[in-house]
């Protein structure tokens, strides 16, 4: 990492790998679970596999744009892209793609601007669950996650705080593999297991420190307080009680 994107890198507070490694995501992008064009709701983000069904149209002065048309069995969406004229010839017509992003209900039927997109390949499995990282000017979440993704071996080195009886009781993981799940999960069961024990052990840490801090102030003796030499003392000596 150069010296402008370390910059970045510390408005964020991240400074160190260990820094970066318990950087969770704050959302995921569930790709793997795709829609027909048919169920898609006006305004919803989701997954959709479309073949490519119309030639590219290109355009534009100072702001390039490409337009063409995809679908499936039940369905067409009108997809635009800008500033991408790489992508021209990628979008051949009879190629396949998932593409994740908005659809919207516009006047000429249902569209996505910009949607993320992966080619379908054979053989291929395409990645079901894609990290979302909060981000600052100057960094990406294709940035953060390669980041993450180098430093992850770390995790190997985790040391868990809660006793093995504990995990198995309460269906827990091991630290190490509850902090590779919450950077690289497979399915929403994975994320809910990692965020489960990270809370857990989380909160576990902060009981025994609050404990730990109760029994100080409890053994602690307090200050004796005479008010000697004060106006305060005959002020508490007028009230109709005692003070405690």
């Amino acid at each position: 990492i150069g010296e402008a994107r370390s910059k970045c890198f510390a408005k964020l507070g991240l400074y160190t790998a260990g820094d970066l490694v318990s950087f969770y995501p704050r959302t995921y992008q569930y790709r793997g679970e795709t829609k027909k064009v048919s169920d898609t709701v006006d305004g919803e983000v989701c997954s959709l596999i479309l073949t490519v069904d119309s030639p590219v149209k290109s355009g534009g002065g100072k702001v390039q744009y490409l337009k063409f048309s995809a679908g499936d069995d039940t369905g067409t969406v009108n997809i635009t892209f800008f500033n991408q004229k790489w992508l021209l010839k990628v979008f051949s017509q009879g190629r396949t793609f998932r593409f994740y992003g908005k659809v919207t209900f516009g006047f000429y039927g249902k569209e996505m601007v910009s949607p993320e997109v992966e080619p379908i390949l054979h053989g291929k499995k395409l990645k079901d669950v894609f990290p979302v990282y909060p981000l600052t000017k100057g960094l990406t979440q294709k940035t953060v996650g390669s980041a993450v993704n180098n430093v992850l071996p770390l995790s190997d080195e985790s040391t868990d705080v809660l006793p093995e009886a504990i995990r198995k009781k309460y269906a827990l993981l091991s630290v190490k593999d509850a902090v590779k799940l919450i950077h690289s999960p497979n399915s929403r069961d994975d994320v809910a297991k990692a965020r489960r024990t990270l809370a857990f052990e989380e909160l576990v840490v902060f009981q025994t420190a609050l404990r730990i801090s109760r029994r100080g102030v409890s053994n602690s003796k307090g200050i004796k307080m005479t008010f000697e030499n004060s106006g305060v003392k005959s002020f508490f000596e007028s009230l109709p009680y005692s003070l405690t």
